[in-house]
């Protein structure tokens, strides 16, 4: 099973976006209870119950997998309570690897408000876009060096359809410098988000090497 083509993410989206939504109807569970009868005894007693919350079936551009989820709107906004991941409709057994479920976590916030809000709302909330951080005083955590390794790999795939380069689009996409795009870029490698040659490149020898 190629990968690259079930992660596949069409120009003009953004890996992590809402695809698709199917809302789910709400599920009803059964329980057994102590009760009394008629003369007093303790009986087992049967009643059922529904499941708090709005229930959906949720696609993400990027991500080869089908979420279901089960998310409450409280005080907070909306919070998942359950989250099931099943294979791809129709395809073979795809592994869940370790940069699937860091890559998840990013989205479960979205997750939630789709469920909660529609895949209308969620479109136009803001939090759809991929952030556009600037570097602080302490830097950029190692989350952002793979949110950049996630765009740049889609940047390099609609490169063809965009006519710019890894670094253009993600100066453009987050309003910095092209160097300030290298050193990013640099960065996401040094912390294994992006391998040597991932992104069509080559790496360079070192100074020495050979000798």
């Amino acid at each position: 099973m190629r990968r690259n083509r079930l992660d596949f993410v069409g120009p003009g989206n953004v890996a992590g976006q809402v695809r698709e939504l199917k809302p789910g109807p709400s599920r009803t569970h059964t329980g057994t209870r102590d009760d009394r009868d008629a003369k007093g005894n303790l009986v087992p007693a049967k009643y059922t119950y529904t499941l708090p919350g709005v229930e959906a079936t949720i696609w993400l551009h990027g991500h080869p997998f089908v979420y279901r989820v089960r998310a409450i709107d409280g005080e907070h906004g909306p919070q998942l309570a359950e989250l099931y991941i099943h294979q791809p409709n129709g395809e073979a057994d795809v592994p869940l690897t370790a940069d699937d479920v860091r890559k998840l976590a990013k989205y479960l916030d979205r997750l939630a408000y789709a469920a909660v809000h529609g895949l209308s709302k969620v479109s136009s909330a803001e939090f759809h876009k991929p952030e556009k951080k600037r570097p602080g005083r302490r830097g950029h955590g190692d989350e952002f060096y793979a949110e950049i390794a996630d765009f740049a790999r889609q940047a390099h795939r609609d490169r063809l359809q965009t006519g710019r380069s890894v670094r253009e689009s993600i100066a453009e996409r987050y309003n910095v410098t092209r160097d300030t795009a290298d050193q990013w870029l640099a960065r996401a490698r040094r912390a294994g988000h992006l391998q040597a040659g991932e992104l069509g490149g080559q790496s360079k020898p070192r100074k020495g090497a050979g000798r």
